[in-house]
């Protein structure tokens, strides 16, 4: 065997695997395979039943290029009418567009709106994936804001495909932990709103008393990143056993796999939380709401929250760095990096299959 199980077991472990080793591999990738079949027949029946298909906007610049935007996942509004709510609209124009929240716009102009989308002139369509961001890259106006509706001028459509699930490499993390440092993701829109969209989870912890001595220095590491003190800030990331670049890394923004601009993965501006399992930071209190005006819990708007599919969410970035342990005393502690202990793999997949079937 000279493939790259081998040059694995041999750079770990200094022999060759098994017979059973190298079945149990195999067996492994057959029920991934099959897990992701599962998920991605379960993400297609969730938007076919409602009704949704494939869109896309475009225009043609002053030069004369077309820009256009990805493929997303939409559906016409009911035929002739406007939606109401408070939720976010792109109004696309013929070059730009511009970003508004329903209830907040001119009379006139949704007096003229409503009379295009009712002589077909414009169409309403509402995004599956509000988090997804399908109009990033296409007009700064609309970069990172949380848009459920598009009115569209210039557009295109075509039937659901089967292509929502990636085959990504790797396998699904499920920690075995009680115990999360995690952080709220609130996301400011230009209007002011600040709309919270859920939690980052960091890392599991061993136990509540251990994280809060974590999340202490990591809130002060915070203050002092705030007050644009990092040298200050070095030796606190040093106590906490985490890489300088890695933790630098996490607070500044990255690209896409289409070179598009994206979050950074942690914010300075946002404090550090111990939470129990399968609880997010809004469960535990009002803190959230005292520290934001027009706040927003936005968990369970647009169809993509109300029908998840158990894996298939944005994967966890911090899931390969493990877990922070004291391995001091009670009068010195340690800080150290150490793995993280998961679910066994084979069980992980079996909840996967049961949950992609059930979602």
């Amino acid at each position: 065997m000279t493939d790259h199980r081998s040059e694995i077991y041999n750079s770990n472990f200094n022999r060759d695997p098994s017979y059973l080793e190298v079945k149990a591999y195999f067996n492994y990738v057959k029920v991934k395979e099959g897990e992701r079949m599962m998920s991605e027949m379960a993400e297609f029946r969730n938007r076919a039943i409602q009704g949704y298909e494939q869109k896309k906007l475009h225009y043609t610049d002053n030069a004369g290029n077309l820009v256009e935007t990805r493929w997303f996942d939409g559906r016409d509004y009911q035929k002739g009418a406007f939606p109401g709510g408070n939720d976010f609209i792109y109004i696309q124009g013929e070059k730009k567009g511009d970003v508004k929240k329903l209830g907040h716009i001119n009379d006139n102009r949704l007096s003229t709106m409503k009379e295009m989308v009712k002589s077909g002139q414009a169409k309403i369509f509402e995004i599956y994936d509000i988090d997804h961001h399908p109009l990033n890259g296409f007009d700064p106006v609309a970069q990172d804001q949380r848009i459920r509706y598009i009115f569209a001028i210039r557009h295109e459509s075509k039937q659901l495909e089967f292509n929502h699930v990636e085959n990504r490499g790797g396998a699904h993390f499920e920690w075995d932990y009680d115990h999360y440092i995690k952080q709220a993701d609130v996301r400011t829109q230009h209007n002011g709103d600040n709309i919270y969209v859920g939690d980052k989870t960091v890392m599991p912890i061993a136990n509540r008393a251990l994280g809060n001595k974590v999340i202490k220095i990591w809130n002060d590491i915070h203050g002092l990143i705030e007050e644009g003190k990092w040298d200050e800030a070095k030796p606190l990331i040093a106590k906490l056993g985490i890489d300088q670049k890695t933790f630098t890394g996490w607070y500044h923004p990255g690209r896409d796999e289409f070179g598009q601009p994206t979050r950074p993965r942690l914010s300075s501006k946002e404090p550090m939380v111990v939470v129990t399992k399968d609880k997010r930071i809004h469960d535990i209190d009002d803190s959230l709401q005292k520290r934001y005006r027009n706040f927003t819990d936005g968990t369970r708007t647009g169809s993509a929250n109300n029908f998840k599919v158990a894996y298939n969410t944005e994967r966890n970035s911090f899931a390969e760095w493990g877990t922070i342990n004291d391995v001091g005393t009670k009068k010195n502690p340690i800080f150290q990096q150490q793995p993280a202990e998961f679910v066994d793999p084979i069980s992980t997949m079996n909840r996967a299959v049961n949950r992609a079937i059930n979602s």
